[in-house]
């Protein structure tokens, strides 16, 4: 693996688990902060929903892209991703394609240079969080 040197005006994006709001972050958040690094916890649109149609993994991640992940790259910052439990399905395919690497070779500055997973989910892609424990295999 390549080493990866993070600049100071990267920015760490903090998602919390499917019981959890950003709250969870915030004594971890004030202490990175106070060593320099900028932070930003989200909130998944998911948790605490009432409406069914915005419980979805999916709607989770296009929000993760669409409102943190995106916004950062499109400024040039790098980007880590610090994913706490379920967070880390729709963490992981937030970042799809905005890898540094990746944007680099397209002609971009800034993306993701770090997924940091504690107690996550990371799944193989079309498989569910169920399906390392015999759950169901989606299609």
């Amino acid at each position: 693996m390549p080493l990866v040197l993070i600049s100071s005006n990267a920015t760490s994006i903090l998602i919390p688990g499917a019981f959890y709001n950003p709250d969870f972050f915030s004594t971890f958040q004030a202490q990175l902060e106070k060593r320099g690094f900028h932070t930003i916890a989200i909130a998944l649109p998911s948790i605490g929903s009432d409406d069914p149609a915005s419980r979805s993994a999916q709607k989770d991640a296009d929000f993760i892209h669409n409102t943190a992940i995106v916004p950062l790259v499109d400024e040039g910052k790098q980007v880590v991703i610090l994913i706490h439990s379920y967070g880390g399905v729709p963490g992981s395919a937030a970042a799809r394609g905005l890898g540094e690497e990746q944007r680099s070779w397209e002609g971009f500055q800034g993306g993701v240079v770090d997924l940091i997973y504690i107690r996550a989910f990371l799944v193989p892609a079309a498989t569910t969080p169920l399906a390392p424990m015999g759950g169901i295999v989606s299609a």
